[in-house]
């Protein structure tokens, strides 16, 4: 009398279900937090061109400033982007203990925001450069380094926030 589908079957219509729902997972976006992200990253990247000259201890007051400012930036950025609320469904399959270990030490959260965690290794890596810099000032290795992190965390937060536009 009654037909069941089988397994396949099932799993497409069910996928194409889901598909066609507009169901997020991710955090929503943010077009405040982009504009504050890309004005650090001018105001930052003006700060490794001119470090880039003045890489001397006794160069560090110039910059004192401009560093403070860029990691207090981030800083607050960091703070706006952690707030930012999963959708119910996102909350709900990290409360799933087959997922949620998927995830670095099991946090689901981190997996869908990944944000906050790229800003705040940009404050430790702004933090870390300046204290160097004003103690020793920076080799070329330091600051190829300090820059070349910076990059890597910026564009992936940069990025990972474009795809939510869409």
């Amino acid at each position: 009398m009654f037909r069941t589908l089988p397994l396949p079957s099932l799993l497409l219509s069910l996928f194409v279900l889901l598909a066609s729902c507009t169901v997020s997972l991710l955090p929503p976006y943010d077009g405040s937090l982009v504009a504050r992200l890309n004005e650090l990253n001018q105001d930052t990247m003006t700060l490794f061109a001119g470090v880039g000259a003045d890489r001397g201890a006794g160069q560090f007051p110039k910059y004192e400033t401009q560093y403070n400012t860029a990691i207090g930036g981030f800083e607050a950025a960091r703070q706006q982007a952690e707030i930012r609320e999963l959708p119910p469904l996102g909350r709900r399959l990290g409360n799933s203990e087959r997922l949620s270990g998927i995830c670095p030490g099991g946090n689901f959260d981190a997996c869908l925001q990944t944000t906050p965690d790229a800003l705040e290794l940009i404050v430790e890596t702004l933090t870390d450069m300046r204290d160097q810099h004003r103690a020793r000032g920076l080799s070329d290795r330091f600051y190829d380094a300090y820059r070349e992190e910076y990059v890597q965390s910026i564009t992936s937060a940069l990025s990972v926030e474009a795809a939510l536009e869409r």
